[in-house]
């Protein structure tokens, strides 16, 4: 049974497998582009507390967008996707409110 919503001639833009090269390719590319994101905020975020004169009392990453392989919390490894900044309720199709 196809569960994909696109369109036909888009379909196979819908998943990438893993272990293929291209899989392996796109982790890397995936990973890169998170790593320079998270060094991107760190450095602005040091810079307006150092022009504010504060220090952070602790740091809170909310990574989104990135699918990056984690170790979930039984030990098991996947592929997560943080598609929202913050955590949301899909309430019904195309409509989502703030958890």
């Amino acid at each position: 049974m196809n569960t994909c919503k696109l369109p036909r001639h888009a379909q196979q833009l819908a998943w990438l497998d893993i272990n293929s090269s291209a899989g392996h390719e796109y982790c890397r590319g995936m990973t890169f582009a998170g790593d320079y994101a998270r060094a991107c905020h760190q450095r602005i975020h040091a810079n307006l507390l150092k022009e504010l004169g504060l220090q952070a009392i602790t740091v809170i990453e909310n990574h989104h967008n990135f699918a990056w392989k984690e170790c979930l919390a039984d030990g098991r490894e996947a592929i997560v996707h943080r598609k929202a900044p913050h955590r949301r309720i899909q309430e019904s199709p195309g409509s989502f409110r703030e958890a």
